[in-house]
């Protein structure tokens, strides 16, 4: 009885290790997937750094035209 009961008890451990792992694995898949959206965002966010610096450039030069500077 009691080999009976350590082996079904040592099944349902293995059983639940598997599931762990597979959540684990699961997991690091999301993971990877959550890297690959930031590196696009950082992408995109160099893009925009970009834009807004050009931007910057042209109202300085408008401000630089409608407001000129006393010599």
């Amino acid at each position: 009885m009691l080999a009976v009961v350590s082996g079904l008890f040592t099944q349902v451990i293995r059983a639940e290790v598997g599931k762990v792992g597979a959540g684990i694995d699961g997991l690091g898949k999301r993971i990877d997937g959550l890297g690959h959206r930031i590196d696009g965002l950082d992408t995109r966010m160099g893009r925009l750094e970009t834009k807004v610096d050009a931007l910057d450039r042209d109202v300085q030069a408008i401000a630089r035209r409608v407001f000129p500077e006393a010599e």
